[in-house]
């Protein structure tokens, strides 16, 4: 039994602020696509939860069905590509579930964790090796990679019980952003910092909840909130408005190299892809 070590957030400062189609459905159509993810090359990566899956589209929006994961997938909620391009999957399930782990050339599985994992929403990859897990509604597992030439997989090194419930979390520049509902989005340092047991968080009340999060770059995230719309935040900045969708976004994010944010639509199967400089629509996969 995993027991959990609650680190009190203290040191908190309070900040109050509270698409025409085009078919690219390839031999794995999207069914319930969920969390998504870009690699270094602008490939993007959809967790198809209708078909207990991992899609892979190139830059061209055509999939790469020789890529597709089902191994260990089942009810795939989230999706991660770390800077080795390993992909990291959580896998939901009731009282449980799993966090799997692929070699990005091969797609391979190379490990899976099942330490601490309980009900995984959301995952996030940081530049130091860390794998981040939305747990439940309200728990942030931080599972550190082992010494180059170590043995053994990621090993979970700090939880945290956070006000939510939880709907997200990103992670870039030492920093984490954590959607929650009720309060928006949480900022805190990553893990260098968190592990000496201080966790600063500024919250941002402006959405009505913080849905899915993703990294843009330049320590902007960008903030898909179930009210039907994506914002553009920074640490101590207000909210930038960026697109209104028709629908609740289920999974976000973004490509920096050819400045393009991805929106998947759960419930309708497609996925919406916009312009990070224009915030106009490009294209729908569906």
């Amino acid at each position: 039994m995993i027991v959990r070590n609650f680190v009190r957030i203290s040191a908190i400062t309070v900040v109050c602020l509270g698409l025409a189609a085009t078919s690219f459905a390839g031999t794995n159509p999207l069914i319930e696509p969920n969390g998504l993810a870009v690699d270094a090359s602008g490939n993007l990566y959809v967790a198809n939860t209708g078909t207990n899956s991992i899609l892979k589209f190139n830059s061209n929006y055509v999939q790469q069905t020789g890529s597709t994961i089902t191994k260990s997938i089942t009810h795939p909620t989230a999706v991660s590509v770390d800077p080795l391009g390993n992909i990291w999957v959580a896998n939901w399930a009731t009282n449980g579930g799993s966090i799997t782990e692929y070699q990005g050339t091969k797609q391979d599985m190379t490990g899976t964790i099942t330490e601490g994992v309980d009900e995984p929403l959301a995952i996030a990859t940081d530049g130091m090796g860390d794998v981040w897990v939305q747990n439940s509604a309200s728990y942030v597992d931080v599972y550190s990679q082992p010494a180059l030439g170590a043995s053994g997989g990621p090993s979970l090194q700090q939880s945290f019980n956070v006000t939510g419930p939880l709907n997200g979390i990103a992670v870039q520049e030492n920093t984490v952003a954590l959607g929650t509902a009720g309060l928006g989005v949480v900022f805190g340092p990553a893990l260098s910092t968190i592990i000496t047991g201080t966790l600063n968080v500024t919250y941002t009340d402006e959405f009505s909840t913080g849905n899915q999060l993703a990294a843009g770059g330049k320590g902007k995230f960008y903030v898909a909130d179930i009210g039907g719309s994506v914002a553009i935040i920074a640490p101590g900045a207000n909210p930038v408005a960026f697109i209104t969708l028709t629908f609740t976004p289920a999974g976000i994010a973004v490509d920096k190299v050819n400045d393009r944010l991805y929106v998947s639509n759960f419930s309708d199967n497609y996925i919406q892809v916009y312009s990070t400089t224009t915030a106009q629509l490009i294209e729908t996969i569906n």
